[in-house]
């Protein structure tokens, strides 16, 4: 579509180098946010199993 004076349409530009910089580091973040959950979840597993074991062995002695 051409606008009335005759000039050729603005093209969109293809996304900035720092648009893909930004979307890759975006990316990084939710990883290490899922990194941090999962250790979190872990610690409190273990700290479960540790809480059961204690039992476990209070309970034989």
């Amino acid at each position: 579509m051409e606008d009335p004076a005759g000039r050729k349409p603005i093209r969109k530009s293809p996304p900035r180098q720092a648009c893909r910089v930004e979307a890759k580091f975006s990316y990084i973040y939710q990883q290490q946010n899922a990194l941090t959950e999962l250790s979190e979840k872990t610690r409190e597993a273990e700290k479960t199993k540790n809480a059961f074991m204690t039992r476990v062995v209070m309970k034989a002695f």
